[in-house]
């Protein structure tokens, strides 16, 4: 019969990798909102490759934002991981 088991620093390492990339990706997207906002105001005042550079940030951010939550996900994923297989190692030594 197999052992399974789970070298828990290293899972932990992988679960705050995940997490820093979506800290990071949400600074970005933070970011791209300001350049909107401020190409949103060139655009207006009539600058017309504000105005497109505007619409290419519009079309990446959701993107960004959507990795971000990914990423986050992951990390949780990791996490429970984690604990299911701490609990079940706690149940078969009772």
């Amino acid at each position: 019969m197999e052992t399974t088991f789970m070298d828990f620093d290293r899972m932990k390492q992988i679960s705050e990798g995940f997490q820093d990339a979506a800290e990071l990706l949400q600074n970005v997207s933070k970011a791209l909102e300001a350049a909107m906002t401020l190409l949103r105001l060139t655009a207006f005042i009539g600058l017309v490759g504000g105005a497109a550079v505007e619409r290419f940030i519009n079309i990446i951010k959701p993107r960004i934002d959507e990795l971000a939550r990914n990423f986050v996900e992951m990390s949780d994923d990791i996490n429970g991981s984690m604990e299911a297989f701490r609990a079940a190692q706690q149940a078969g030594n009772n």
